[in-house]
């Protein structure tokens, strides 16, 4: 999947603060037109308070051995020019560029190049700053998966295991597994488990009873003006997850 740096930048440019149900379902219809356009199923679920979410599969059902998650909403701006995406190098400024829109992009490359190989569906959610009942709906609709849960979000160079309302089995043969993978990608970063505070949509997803992998791409701050990614890393996130994913999970 060609130019997604080039879609984060259009992506960035949907104002797609939670409340705004019309932006967030504008970044979802964008999202689908993607992946629709690369042969992925989608189907976009409208949610009481009248939002979308989105259901992406790269092989057309609703519960693949492997299950992303990210989200398209973001938080509010202090600036509109926030919202305008600039580029300096190796970097992708502007609000959502980290939290989690460079992450989406990471997810439909993983459903586009893995089609046909690994069996990979994604929940697109929209209302992760504020909620995560989107995500929740999905499951209810029969949205999940069958194998393994991959929330793209939090930190970089480590498995995030602990946050609000969240408890993973550090112990876990595949979390041990991947974490070994990680150090092996990053020799020279400190990688390890981690405890945070913020809430992330793995929450809800733990009534799938799924291993699930927790972190993020290398980024700065999701509340800062000078919100930005850093786009070698998201490409190391990608290439490390799609190696894994058809080491282990390839038909």
């Amino acid at each position: 999947m060609n130019g997604h740096i080039e879609f984060l930048e259009k992506l960035i440019g949907i104002p797609s603060v939670t409340s705004d149900i019309t932006a967030v379902n504008r970044a979802v219809a964008v999202v689908r037109e993607r992946m629709s356009s690369h042969g992925v199923w989608c189907a976009a679920e409208r949610m009481e308070d009248g939002r979308d979410a989105l259901f992406a599969s790269n092989n057309g059902i609703k519960t693949p051995d492997v299950l992303l998650c990210v989200h398209l909403d973001v938080v509010p701006a202090d600036d509109p020019g926030q919202f305008m995406p600039r580029r300096e190098g190796d970097l992708v400024f502007g609000r959502g560029s980290w939290d989690c829109k460079g992450h989406c992009t990471v997810a439909c490359r993983l459903l586009s190049e893995l089609k046909g190989n690994v069996s990979v569906g994604c929940i697109f959610s929209t209302d992760e700053e504020t909620g995560r009942k989107s995500v929740a709906s999905m499951l209810d609709r029969g949205y999940g998966a069958r194998r393994l849960v991959i929330v793209l979000d939090c930190a970089p160079y480590a498995l995030t295991t602990r946050h609000k309302g969240l408890e993973l089995d550090e112990e876990n043969p595949v979390l041990v597994d991947f974490l070994g993978r990680m150090r092996a990608k990053w020799p020279e970063r400190e990688v390890g488990f981690l405890h945070l505070k913020c809430y992330t949509d793995a929450v809800p997803l733990q009534r799938l009873g799924l291993p699930t992998l927790v972190f993020g791409a290398e980024g700065y701050e999701s509340h800062a003006a000078e919100e930005h990614v850093r786009i070698s890393s998201l490409d190391e996130t990608f290439d490390l997850l799609a190696d894994y994913l058809r080491e282990r999970f390839a038909r």
